[in-house]
């Protein structure tokens, strides 16, 4: 009875139809090198495979390969406050991710660095999420909180949830049951990052 219990809520955090959210990554990466990690979370069945490229000074740019392609898409993050290898940083990331429930981003991202300790990173900050289109072809915004923690510059673990404030919308899909763009279960974000950057 536990084990199909523990079966049951796995399949539901996978299958729920969460909104997808673009990688943030601690730091700034240099300009012309290129990082390569896998975001393991609970929006997508399969782990989603992140090439990350520092454009420029203040320019990142990340392309994500789902598997089929939950969890596909593109991303860009700009060095608002900081230089690369600061102590403190302030970005801006807006993505795009295809999804059940497909999603642009915006998150503002506050970050903290310590390169000499095991938590080499901590990372916080408000996100808003467009909805384009839900399970039910239906429209959603939501915002929200983000936060995360790197160890090494190898590990990174995210949680985050955007709520929708809109009433009296359909929470789930009448015909296929799915949570819709208006669930609250669609603005949670658990995710593991493993790499190196």
């Amino acid at each position: 009875m536990k084990k199909t219990t523990l079966y049951t809520c796995l399949c539901l955090l996978f299958l729920s139809g969460c909104a997808g959210h673009p990688t943030v990554y601690p730091g700034k990466t240099e300009a012309g090198k290129t990082l390569y990690t896998y975001t393991f979370s609970g929006e997508n069945l399969f782990p989603v495979y992140n090439i990350h490229r520092g454009l420029s000074t203040k320019w990142d740019a990340n392309l994500h390969v789902g598997i089929p392609f939950w969890g596909s898409g593109c991303s860009f993050t700009y060095l608002a406050k900081g230089y690369p290898g600061s102590i403190r940083m302030t970005k801006v990331n807006v993505g795009y991710i295809f999804q059940q429930n497909q999603s642009v981003d915006l998150t503002l991202i506050k970050e903290w660095h310590n390169p000499y300790s095991t938590l080499s990173s901590i990372m916080a900050g408000p996100r808003g999420t467009w909805i384009i289109s839900d399970v039910a072809n239906n429209r959603a915004l939501r915002f929200g909180f983000v936060s995360g923690l790197a160890f090494k510059r190898k590990v990174l673990f995210e949680c985050g949830y955007t709520h929708d404030f809109t009433l009296g919308k359909d929470r789930r899909d009448p015909v296929s049951q799915l949570p819709t763009g208006h669930h609250p279960i669609t603005g949670v974000s658990v995710r593991v990052v493993v790499g190196s950057w």
